[in-house]
């Protein structure tokens, strides 16, 4: 019904797992942890050490903007939507990728568009 932690009872090796994390979490933060010139701190970013490679997702990314290039056709918005990107690019808001860039294995994000 209850777990035990609730009444304060905890397993000591798990107790000495999370003490012994919560150590390495610490010194890997004071590892990146620097001062600036300027007086300013600068830490990097925490990561999971067991992380696993992401996938790219191309192909599932590719596959949906075919679909919203398709449903954008057939209800005449297309244009419209290119008119978008068109001003965004012209005021510098988003730039197109280099070439060189695109054959990169790169993590892309892949959302739902409705």
């Amino acid at each position: 019904m209850w777990g035990l932690e609730c009444l304060g009872i905890i397993d000591p090796s798990q107790s000495l797992c999370r003490k012994k994390a919560k150590r390495e979490h610490l010194n890997d933060f004071g590892e990146k942890l620097t001062i600036l010139p300027c007086g300013r701190y600068e830490v990097g970013l925490p990561w999971k050490s067991d992380s696993r490679n992401l996938p790219h997702n191309k192909e599932l990314s590719w596959e949906r903007h075919e679909k919203i290039v398709k449903r954008m056709k057939a209800r005449g918005f297309l244009c419209e939507y290119q008119e978008v990107f068109d001003y965004w690019e012209r005021l510098k808001i988003i730039e197109r990728v280099p070439e060189n860039e695109l054959k990169m294995k790169n993590v892309i994000i892949c959302h739902i568009v409705s």
